[in-house]
């Protein structure tokens, strides 16, 4: 993912199935946080916004798992997970409530 974009990541995911997005974002975190620490570059991955958007990842698994809007996200960054609500209400794996939430 070139600039580390979390409306990007919104976009890839929010089609998904709950718990496909959920394998997706531990994923990931997991890889980011691999390459933003310990070897060589990671500095600058840091400074191009790697450990940011593991953060906001983490906000989407929050969110996720409480219903609560996490507090490392902006508004205009939570206002992107209605997309993924949206969808999951469709599909039936999220209760209509949720979109009280924004």
């Amino acid at each position: 993912m070139v600039g580390y974009n979390f409306g990007d990541f919104i976009e890839e995911v929010k089609d998904l199935d709950l718990p496909e997005i959920r394998r997706i974002a531990d994923q990931k975190c997991q890889q980011l946080e691999n390459l933003s620490w310990g070897i060589k570059g990671a500095v600058e991955r840091r400074a191009q916004g790697s450990a940011a958007l593991v953060e906001k990842v983490k906000g989407l698994l929050f969110w996720l798992n409480t219903g609560i809007k996490p507090a490392g996200l902006t508004d205009d960054e939570f206002i992107l997970l209605e997309k993924v609500c949206i969808k999951l209400i469709e599909k039936g794996q999220m209760s209509p409530e949720a979109l009280g939430a924004f």
